[in-house]
């Protein structure tokens, strides 16, 4: 990941940039891609990920959420589906340059379908977590476990909607335990304070 270390992301809060390369600068960063704030499948991983946040904090591990847009965002803060900071990627340069697609409408309709699109959405209802329809439907993402280098530790590359990443995966690249049970128990993600703030370069 260092060749794309100097990439600008947007902080949605105060409207600085900070490079790319910053999210690992010091130590190891879960970096989640998401496809848009407002999708429900990408707020149930945040959740998820979230549920991490105790562990990857104790051992000096940052939680990063990125999105290709602005959009949705302020709604996406006020439901806590990240306990981590959040970054904007708008021009997509970045998520271009990884490798993360655009999925068509007949994708997501064959998703439908096969009823796999409905059954997550029930699982995040079942965890109160919601969205909705705004913003780019069809920009797909990923996670990224980096280390202090920015090399890839894990990585997860979304061929459709409805693919998530493996978290005993991530847990076990980030150095931290995964148990399942004690994750489920915990409950739902707390905000990031500016504390855990990227610094503007």
């Amino acid at each position: 990941m260092d060749k794309f270390a100097n990439y600008k992301l947007l902080s949605p809060d105060n409207g600085q940039e900070v490079p790319f390369g910053s999210v690992w600068a010091g130590g190891k960063a879960v970096v989640f891609f998401m496809r848009r704030f407002g999708c429900v499948l990408c707020r149930h991983t945040a959740f998820k990920l979230s549920k991490l946040a105790p562990q990857l904090s104790a051992n000096g591990v940052r939680l990063v959420g990125i999105g290709p847009e602005k959009l949705g965002y302020e709604e996406f803060k006020q439901g806590n589906f990240l306990a981590g900071e959040i970054y904007v990627d708008e021009s997509k340069e970045l998520y271009n340059s990884i490798g993360y697609k655009r999925e068509g409408f007949l994708g997501l309709l064959g998703e439908f379908i096969k009823g796999k699109l409905i059954a997550m959405n029930n699982a995040a209802k079942a965890d109160g977590v919601t969205g909705n329809m705004k913003g780019d439907v069809h920009q797909l993402g990923g996670v990224l476990v980096l280390d202090s280098a920015g090399n890839k530790l894990y990585e997860f590359i979304q061929h459709e909607a409805t693919d998530e990443p493996d978290y005993a995966a991530v847990a076990a690249a980030a150095g931290v335990a995964y148990n399942k049970a004690a994750v489920d128990s915990v409950p739902g993600p707390e905000t990031c304070d500016t504390s855990c703030a990227l610094p503007a370069r």
